[in-house]
């Protein structure tokens, strides 16, 4: 398991051995930040919508999202990752700081 830093290990009650038990839900995560999000046809726990990081131009590419463990892939390679990586990256901020607004958002606190 990866060290917190003291200001993360705040957000950890005690009996959690993982932080990542504590990220927000991966649907309503990236519903809100995935334009034309939606999930794919058929039951599968796959979504689909336009990759926020190629602006509003190019709306051939596509993010992909597991809705079961939260990780991403971007149709044109751009880039692939879990919820803490897209949230870096989205907001370009450190991974202590992305996790730590993860947990906020979590609890509602954000």
């Amino acid at each position: 398991m990866t060290d917190l830093s003291p200001d993360l290990s705040d957000f950890l009650s005690p009996g959690h051995a993982y932080w990542h038990d504590f990220l927000p839900n991966p649907h309503g995560y990236y519903a809100a930040r995935v334009p034309k999000f939606a999930q794919a046809p058929r039951r599968v726990p796959w979504g689909v919508g336009l990759c926020p990081f190629h602006g509003n131009d190019n709306t051939d590419v596509l993010l992909m999202v597991d809705l079961m463990h939260g990780v991403w892939r971007c149709s044109s390679t751009c880039g692939s990752g879990d919820v803490v990586e897209f949230h870096m990256r989205m907001y370009d901020v450190s991974f202590d700081t992305a996790v730590r607004e993860l947990i906020l958002l979590r609890e509602g606190k954000k």
